[in-house]
């Protein structure tokens, strides 16, 4: 149910990288990585949703807690969708001072710390 709330708002507004974000931590949390991954995905990197419309990239800002959670939950689903090599290399470096205080939890580097955290990678 909640997934399909996140749609619905994606389909307000389609150029809106936050609620691919919000999207894809729906689908993480309904166990629907791969879905979660494309969301994320977009939401990180930007380019064109399904109907071609054009979603920019939100940046990394350590500093923003809701776009830390969309890295990390993009490393995970990559993670548990077994695709982890298809996302390292767009995975920035983070701070981890930053990271620590922001998480409770050192995720550097992102993807492989994930991979062993959950055993998957």
């Amino acid at each position: 149910m909640v997934v399909q709330y996140a749609q619905q708002a994606v389909k307000l507004a389609p150029d809106d990288p936050a609620l691919y974000g919000g999207l894809g931590t729906m689908y993480y949390k309904n166990h629907q990585y791969r879905e979660a991954l494309a969301a994320l995905s977009l939401c990180i990197h930007g380019g064109a949703n399904t109907d071609g419309v054009q979603v920019p990239g939100l940046p990394f800002d350590p500093g923003d807690g809701e776009v830390v959670e969309y890295f990390y939950l993009y490393g995970l689903a990559a993670a548990r969708a077994n695709q982890c090599a298809t996302v390292a290399p767009a995975m920035p470096p983070p701070e981890m001072s930053t990271l620590f205080r922001l998480t409770g939890v050192i995720i550097a580097p992102w993807v492989f710390s994930a991979g062993r955290l959950i055993g998957v990678a």
